[in-house]
């Protein structure tokens, strides 16, 4: 394992350095990187997935704006290639799964005649978390050493209530409650569609599938509009 870790670091220091010298271009470099946290496991997806919901500049100026961005991919294409073997008691639409997050792969199935999305854990999940907290702590000391700036980033949670949140998602009556909760609270807002949840388990969610847009495609629409309005704003004034 030790190894393993320190043949990481050598070919991060390596890819920097080819893509200082212009040897490889940046979306190599950025791709590498993503590799590099999702190949370490579920902790680290998930510190992706905060830190790139953290909008503000000093955010941006540390990982550069197109990491920043590409950090987004974790949130629902991650751990595409572990595909599960597929529960022959449901009729899948897809046999590969249609999203993947750090803990979980969602298949869309027909569920007693209706169309659905099925959510189940990815494969060892626990053993994946257990080593993913080892490599964190790891790097993470590596890291106070090297780099403090990208050190005081992935630190930005206290680390034992972090993991024991990530822990607690891995229980899907926790998200069932969540859900039915949701669905009261915006029961009269036709814009906002909360699912319908048909199944529940510890491991396995079977939800009604509702079409619609992720939050990021929100969030850009609504900055567009914004900047179109300031641009009118400046032309008119």
């Amino acid at each position: 394992m030790i190894f393993e870790r320190v043949i990481s670091i050598f070919q991060l220091v390596f890819y920097f350095m080819f893509f200082k010298l212009n040897i490889i271009s940046e979306e190599t470099l950025n791709n590498f990187i993503i590799n590099f946290i999702k190949d370490n496991g579920i902790i680290f997806i998930k510190l992706g997935q905060i830190i790139s919901s953290v909008s503000g500049t000093k955010t941006r100026s540390i990982l550069g704006e197109k990491l920043f961005y590409k950090l987004r991919t974790l949130t629902d294409k991650c751990n595409q290639e572990l595909v599960t073997n597929n529960d022959n008691n449901y009729d899948y639409i897809n046999k590969n799964p249609i999203a993947s997050g750090s803990i979980a792969q969602v298949y869309k199935i027909k569920y007693k005649d209706k169309i659905c999305a099925y959510k189940r854990l990815i494969p060892n999940v626990n053993l994946n978390i257990n080593k993913s907290i080892d490599n964190l702590i790891f790097y993470k000391n590596v890291l106070f050493k090297t780099n403090k700036k990208i050190y005081d980033l992935i630190n930005i949670v206290e680390l034992d209530e972090y993991i024991e949140y990530i822990k607690k998602q891995t229980n899907f009556h926790s998200e069932k409650k969540n859900i039915k909760k949701f669905r009261e609270i915006f029961k009269d807002i036709d814009k906002i569609i909360i699912p319908e949840v048909y199944y529940c388990d510890r491991s396995n969610l079977i939800m009604s599938f509702e079409e619609g847009v992720t939050i990021f495609e929100i969030k850009k629409t609504i900055i567009n509009i914004i900047t179109k309005l300031f641009i009118l704003c400046l032309l008119f004034h």
